[in-house]
C-alpha cells in the first residue's frame, strides 16, 4: 500500500473537514495526518494565530522536527486564504518539510470568499523547493476553482474530494 502525508492548517475546521474527505477517498493509501489545529475559546485561537503570524512555533518544535516527506509517496497540503495569501504557517511548514524534492504533491485551499489565488502562491513555493504538484485545488464554500483552468462550479465537500483523488490517481 503506498503511503500519504496529509498535512493541513485550520483555524475555524473548514480546511480540516475537507483533509478528511479527501483522506476518505485515498483507499489506496495508508494517510497519515500532520495537522496545525488551532483549538480552544475563540480568543485562545486568535492569540494563538498571532503567535504563528509573528514566527512563533515553539509548542510544535517536537513535532516540527520529525515532519519529513521521505517515506510518503503522495504529500496533501491544505490551507486556508488569508487574503489572497496563505498563511505564514504554509511558509514554515514547507521549509520545515525534509526531501520534498521530486514528491507529488496535491495542494487544496478553503476560504469562505476568495478563492484561487493562494493556490497559485503556494503552488511556485511547492515548485521552487522541487516538489511536483499534480493538483492545485480551491474550495470556496464548496464553490471549487482550479486556477490553472478557471474552472469554477458549485459541489458539495465529497464530490470535490471523489475529483480531487481521481485526478491523483491519474498520475
Amino acid at each position: 500500500m503506498m503511503k500519504a502525508l496529509m498535512t493541513f492548517f485550520t483555524m475555524g475546521g473548514r480546511t480540516k473537514k475537507m483533509a478528511e474527505a479527501i483522506a476518505s477517498k485515498l483507499s489506496n493509501y495508508e494517510v497519515t495526518f500532520f495537522p496545525f489545529e488551532l483549538k480552544g475559546s475563540f480568543v485562545g485561537r486568535i492569540k494563538l494565530l498571532e503567535k504563528f503570524e509573528n514566527g512563533d512555533y515553539s509548542f510544535l518544535e517536537s513535532d516540527f522536527s520529525i515532519l519529513d516527506a521521505e517515506p510518503y509517496d503522495l504529500i496533501l497540503i491544505g490551507m486556508p486564504t488569508f487574503g489572497s495569501e496563505p498563511p505564514k504557517t504554509f511558509y514554515e511548514l514547507t521549509k520545515r518539510l525534509n526531501n520534498l524534492s521530486g514528491k507529488r504533491v496535491v495542494l487544496f485551499g478553503t476560504s469562505r470568499f476568495r478563492r484561487g489565488s493562494h493556490i497559485q502562491v503556494m503552488k511556485e513555493d511547492i515548485e521552487a523547493k522541487s516538489g511536483e504538484v499534480i493538483v492545485p485545488f480551491s474550495v470556496c464554500d464548496f464553490i471549487t476553482f482550479v486556477p490553472t483552468t478557471g474552472v469554477s462550479e458549485a459541489r458539495t465537500m465529497s464530490t470535490v474530494a471523489k475529483i480531487l483523488t481521481t485526478k491523483v490517481f491519474l498520475f
